[in-house]
């Protein structure tokens, strides 16, 4: 359903969130291999459906590393609308409490970001700073 064209694709991955917020356990045994398979794909816009997956299933252990730089280039980016930063800034604030060492960067791309979002979006981030605090 992924391969074909982009309604399809995209009411297969709103499917995905549904099946996450029923079994976040069944959904997060796949994740690596829909990522994978989405990043091949042109047609499909990854970043808001697997920020939203990661939100509720938590993220693959074995991809962490490369899945937290994907989120931190996300909120970073000019170019990402405002539901897949403000996941990807939840996401990241979650697995400060596995790797505190995250904070200090997270913080700096928070305030990076404050003045460069919208105000819905500085709200959320200023939450965040104060319970990173």
């Amino acid at each position: 359903m992924l391969q074909e064209d982009y309604t399809i694709a995209s009411r297969f991955l709103w499917l995905l969130t549904d099946i996450a917020e029923i079994d976040s356990e069944h959904l997060k045994e796949d994740l690596i291999f829909l990522f994978d398979l989405c990043q091949t794909l042109d047609h499909i816009q990854l970043e808001p459906s697997f920020t939203n997956y990661w939100l509720i299933c938590g993220v693959p252990v074995e991809k962490e590393a490369e899945y937290i730089e994907h989120l931190f280039e996300w909120l970073s980016s000019n170019e990402r609308n405002i539901t897949t930063k403000s996941r990807s800034l939840f996401v990241l604030q979650k697995l400060t409490g596995k790797y505190p060492d995250l904070k200090n960067e997270l913080k700096m791309r928070i305030h990076d970001q404050l003045d460069r979002n919208t105000e819905n979006f500085r709200i959320r981030a200023h939450k965040v700073l104060a319970q990173l605090e």
